[in-house]
């Protein structure tokens, strides 16, 4: 009867943890609709879950024992840290395995799509063997985390793609890493630290929606690669080709 039960009892759990997938997916499916095949969004799926089960793996057999003590240390320097640096490699490969014709929207759609496959794997994994009160808080919460911070991953690097100077593409570059990674390591030690401090995960992902929504947005406005290329230009010249009209207008009203 025991057995019945804990076969329940994990059944359930494991539902929980797959429940915020279809939910994030058709919340922003209105913009992988830009992509509208459904293999190419399961070959990024499939890509992220992939890395989640190659980190598990060299997490067992390459996991260094390191002295960490506080909420904070073990937040910043263990899984997120990690977590972000092997996204930040494989989206930053897949960004330049993709043709020409790379528009930044897409570049985000698809990161984003691998992230929900990281997390679905790693929400399974937590689900089967953690039995802390917390694991409910994360199994809602990581989902929406993994692919928010993975969608910042892939603007950063189209965006660091399209630049032409070498400053601008090291600053896309580092944002696209360390935007993530702050936000990653902040939700790790708040819900490591337990708690009231896990009620800030709330305003957390919130913040992370609103910003999503704004790069979602100004991505749609952005140009094709192979538009650049062809112009011989970069994303800063023609962002300043854009912005003259506007400085027109504001020179005539101002006069």
């Amino acid at each position: 009867m025991r057995d019945v039960v804990n076969v329940l009892s994990l059944t359930l759990i494991v539902i929980l943890a797959l429940a915020p997938v279809p939910v994030i997916y058709l919340f922003y499916y209105r913009y992988f609709l830009v992509k509208p095949s459904y293999l190419y969004h399961l070959e990024y799926f499939v890509y992220g879950a992939i890395l989640a089960l190659l980190l598990l793996l060299a997490g067992q057999y390459f996991a260094p024992d390191l002295p960490l003590h506080g909420a904070a240390a073990r937040g910043f320097l263990s899984a997120s840290l990690v977590e972000k640096a092997g996204a930040f490699a494989m989206i930053a490969l897949l960004t330049y395995r993709t043709p020409p014709l790379l528009m930044v929207l897409n570049m985000v759609i698809s990161a984003m799509l691998l992230g929900l496959g990281f997390a679905t794997v790693e929400n399974v994994m937590y689900a089967i063997s953690i039995r802390e009160p917390v694991i409910f808080v994360r199994l809602f919460s990581s989902v929406p985390l993994h692919v928010l911070t993975c969608g910042i991953i892939g603007y950063g690097l189209a965006l660091m793609r399209f630049s032409g100077s070498w400053g601008n593409r090291v600053r896309h570059a580092l944002g696209a890493f360390m935007v993530p990674y702050l936000f990653h390591g902040t939700y790790d030690t708040l819900l490591i630290g337990g708690g009231t401090g896990t009620y800030w995960i709330a305003p957390l992902l919130v913040v992370l929606i609103a910003g999503m929504e704004y790069i979602l947005a100004k991505s749609q406005t952005l140009p094709l690669l192979d538009g650049l290329q062809k112009h011989r230009i970069s994303i800063e010249e023609w962002t300043t080709v854009q912005r003259e009209p506007q400085y027109e207008r504001w020179i005539l009203r101002s006069m």
